[in-house]
């Protein structure tokens, strides 16, 4: 069973900058070019990148000599995290398209997908907690 690939906190947009996704039409599944993180060059000029792909069975492979290993190498956590950041885009990009369907004009639909909804401060955090515990109930007067 191949191990999970750890992607929180550890991906820069420098090095997702550096991943490109194809399709490989004799494999007839996408696969993501990672650039080389020294941006070194073979000996015809061309830049070096490896290739990351999803094999059933195996899971994730990599072509560079720590993926050959089968280890966790940054092109497999590079690659995820590109792909699981072209999901969450495709998603809000649907959602944006879905109300448009409903009426709303682009420029509504795009600012209510990319909204931030605020976080409460520990402040009123503890003072919701305060109003929302329990209070004995009595009858009688005390």
């Amino acid at each position: 069973m191949a191990t999970a690939i750890n992607t929180t906190n550890v991906v820069t947009q420098d090095q997702l900058d550096k991943v490109s996704r194809v399709y490989d039409f004799n494999a007839k599944q996408y696969i993501c070019l990672v650039e080389n993180s020294k941006g070194e060059f073979d000996a015809d000029g061309h830049k070096i990148e490896y290739t990351v792909r999803y094999l059933k069975g195996k899971g994730l492979t990599c072509t560079c000599k720590a993926g050959q290993e089968a280890k966790n190498c940054w092109h497999k956590r590079v690659a995820v995290a590109y792909c699981q950041a072209l999901r969450q885009e495709q998603a809000e990009q649907g959602q944006i398209e879905r109300y448009i369907a409903q009426g709303i004009d682009r420029e509504t639909a795009t600012r209510v997908v990319y909204a931030k909804g605020t976080v409460p401060t520990d402040y009123e955090v503890r003072q919701a907690d305060a109003m929302a515990a329990r209070r004995e109930f009595s009858l009688l007067k005390k």
